[in-house]
């Protein structure tokens, strides 16, 4: 089957690309909606402001690694990347042409490529869809954050489409505790419900509503009935809702007022990005909560979140079984482009060992030097690129749990010649 690209625009506002292989999901892109589109010159260009890319494990799109991952090395044509840099707000400002000729993107030395199509682009926003020039194909890195641009920006984007992007709203406030990590919503003034939304290191999400004038007993089951509406854009058809019975449990939240915590899916049902939930108690026909609900925004804002609770996962915590163990076994991590600047300056060379603590989640979270290559710049490159870069299956114990793990590796620092 074709490599292809599928991108659909979330009502929160963000832009999702999946990239497929064959079937399976290879990995996952999430920018804030374009902003400023607009032509000029026969080119499309556009804004992603607050842009954060998810790749695997990995999470990142700052204004320091940015420009190295957006290098344009392709041998010329026009449907490809025109223009990339950061703007003083850590905007990524790009441009693209409209024609399908082929132009690589293409990383550098040591890197992996692969070639892909772009299919279409569509924007919930409006019925008319940005259908990307089918015949384009291009060279990019591994990384996904490569191909995004390409798959994002359509063939025959219009002012009308450009008037119709909204700004992407700031992320919510995010809190940790026992439970997980919590975005939590400003108080709906109508109504004076407090609201947030969790997730757990299993990635369960839920929701908690609290109120001054409610009473319910600490971690106390409460018999509910759930109704989620969806109300989509009417091109996109009617609204719909789906009710189910669930078990709330009574909660106090930190100001002291009792609300409920619920999960916001499970067995036969899934209300993650429905737009408003009404909570009934038994037996009674009005609903005594009516919450929108800002589940992309809120999934946006948890993810740093969510990747800390990933990384800091003891799982069983029972001794392992089964070792850690490579996802892509002979993959190159460093390259001669990774050499510190300063070893290179000092012909510094050596060989460091280092035990890299693996997450339940496959995730590194440290990094221990020890056998030194007798240089700090190179010890400090082979943990820094290491930690980011390696991609692993997390340690086993004897149920096939996922725990706890460690892993040696070495690299050797040889100067280029």
């Amino acid at each position: 089957m074709a490599d292809k690209f599928t991108r659909r625009a979330e009502a929160s506002g963000w832009l999702s690309v999946r990239l497929t292989r064959g079937g399976s999901l290879a990995s996952l892109c999430e920018y804030t909606r374009v902003t400023n589109l607009r032509e000029s010159g026969g080119r499309t260009y556009f804004t992603i402001a607050d842009g954060y890319v998810s790749v695997g494990e990995e999470a990142s799109l700052t204004s320091a690694n940015a420009a190295r991952y957006l290098s344009d090395a392709g041998p010329g044509g026009a449907a490809s990347l025109i223009v990339h840099r950061l703007s003083a707000n850590s905007s990524i400002q790009r441009a693209f042409a409209r024609s399908a000729a082929p132009r690589g993107i293409s990383g550098g030395a040591g890197q992996r490529s692969s070639t892909y199509s772009a299919i279409t682009v569509e924007s919930l926003s409006t019925s008319r869809a940005l259908t990307a020039a089918k015949a384009v194909r291009y060279t990019s890195r591994m990384r996904c954050l490569f191909l995004a641009p390409v798959a994002l920006i359509a063939a025959h984007a219009s002012p009308a489409i450009a008037q119709s992007v909204p700004a992407t709203p700031p992320p919510l406030p995010v809190s940790r505790d026992a439970q997980g990590c919590w975005a939590s919503a400003a108080r709906d003034p109508s109504s004076g419900v407090n609201q947030a939304i969790g997730v757990d290191e299993r990635e369960n999400y839920r929701m908690r509503l609290s109120h001054k004038d409610w009473q319910f007993a600490e971690q106390a089951p409460v018999p509910i009935r759930l109704r989620a509406t969806e109300t989509p854009a009417p091109e996109y058809g009617p609204e719909r809702s789906q009710d189910v019975s669930i078990e709330a449990l009574g909660f106090r939240d930190r100001t002291g007022r009792s609300g409920l915590v619920f999960p916001l899916a499970g067995s036969g049902y899934n209300f993650r990005y429905w737009t408003k939930l009404s909570l009934f108690r038994e037996g009674e026909a009005a609903p005594f909560a009516v919450v929108a609900n800002p589940g992309g925004l809120a999934n946006r804002s948890l993810r740093p979140c969510l990747m800390d609770l990933a990384r800091d996962d003891r799982g069983s915590g029972k001794p392992v079984v089964t070792k850690v163990t490579h996802r892509n076994p002979g993959s190159m991590y460093i390259t001669n482009d990774d050499y510190p600047p300063a070893a290179l300056r000092a012909r510094a060379e050596g060989s460091t060992r280092i035990l890299l603590t693996v997450s339940a989640h496959g995730i590194v979270s440290d990094c221990a030097v020890t056998e030194t290559s007798g240089n700090a710049d190179l010890d400090g490159a082979t943990c820094s690129l290491l930690t980011r870069r390696v991609r692993l299956k997390p340690a086993l114990d004897e149920a096939g749990q996922p725990t706890q793990g460690t892993i040696a590796m070495s690299i050797s620092w040889r100067i280029p010649s």
